[in-house]
């Protein structure tokens, strides 16, 4: 149960950031704050601290994501390992 809390967790918060991202996005645009796309990428001489932000940001999401299908994967894999000696002796 707690693992699928924390992939279910971990998707809402991706998807939030995302939702965020974009309306961000939109509202930059419409109301005019940046004059070209190279300006929004600069963010006002931010750019590196913010674009790098929503990379570990999205890295780690990502890491607890993979990290716990994996987790999964293995518990299954070494439950059948197990269930197979059992039945062999």
């Amino acid at each position: 149960m707690g693992k699928v809390f924390i992939l279910t967790e971990s998707l809402f918060y991706l998807i939030m950031i995302y939702i965020s991202f974009i309306l961000y996005l939109e509202e930059s645009i419409l109301m005019g704050q940046f004059a070209t796309f190279s300006d929004f990428l600069q963010m006002g001489q931010h750019g590196l601290y913010v674009w790098l932000s929503y990379a570990i940001a999205l890295a780690i999401f990502i890491y607890n994501i993979v990290a716990v299908i994996l987790k999964k994967h293995r518990f299954f894999t070494q439950a059948k390992r197990h269930l197979r000696r059992e039945q062999k002796i």
